[in-house]
């Protein structure tokens, strides 16, 4: 943002060259309008002060002109920047959009490895009619589901997300090897 810098700097110096040029014409236009025009000497005096005047205005619009173009080249730094904002915000929502389909169904493998990980522990219950075999085989699943939601991530530019839902895959493995391992000493039924 150089640019806001170097557009503050012209708009102050600018500013302050124009307020120099109108107290120089407020200082000249005075001194004319109270000259005596009595005598020639005075009317001689009167016409230069009078040069002086229309001098310091063709200053003062020249001061003025230059403010102008200060605030409208700042005016148009500003609205480039406001056109970065926009596009950079539509990037925002489009990464949103990416985001928001990944988010579900990482949550949804989330709350199923948290029930599966109750069983595993002997914690939670686990269906009569579909056993802990079928339970071993959702776990199964799930983290083919959660590899594949990694891959999908990564492939997104999420890769926070990826490490964390193979972290989640890594779990699910860890779970059906408890499982296994707690069913092979009787804690668990088949």
């Amino acid at each position: 943002m150089a640019a806001k810098g170097e557009s503050d700097r012209a708009m102050t110096e600018a500013v302050q060259r124009l307020e120099e040029a109108l107290a120089a014409y407020g200082k000249a236009a005075r001194r004319f309008l109270g000259q005596k025009m009595e005598l020639r000497g005075h009317v001689a005096r009167a016409a230069e002060q009078l040069g002086e005047v229309a001098a310091l205005d063709e200053r003062l619009t020249a001061e003025v002109a230059a403010l102008v173009g200060a605030v409208t080249a700042a005016r148009e730094a500003q609205q480039r920047v406001a056109q970065e904002v926009h596009a950079r915000a539509l990037q925002l929502l489009e990464r949103k959009e990416q985001l928001e389909p990944l988010v579900a169904r990482e949550q949804a493998i989330a709350s199923e490895v948290a029930g599966l990980a109750a069983i595993a522990k002997g914690e939670g219950t686990v269906d009569p009619a579909s056993g802990l075999t079928a339970a071993l085989v959702r776990a199964g699943e799930l983290s083919e589901a959660a590899r594949e939601l990694a891959r999908d991530a990564r492939a997104a530019g999420f890769g926070d997300m990826a490490d964390d839902v193979l972290a989640m895959a890594d779990r699910l493995s860890d779970i059906q090897r408890e499982a296994a391992r707690r069913r092979g000493r009787g804690e668990l039924p088949s």
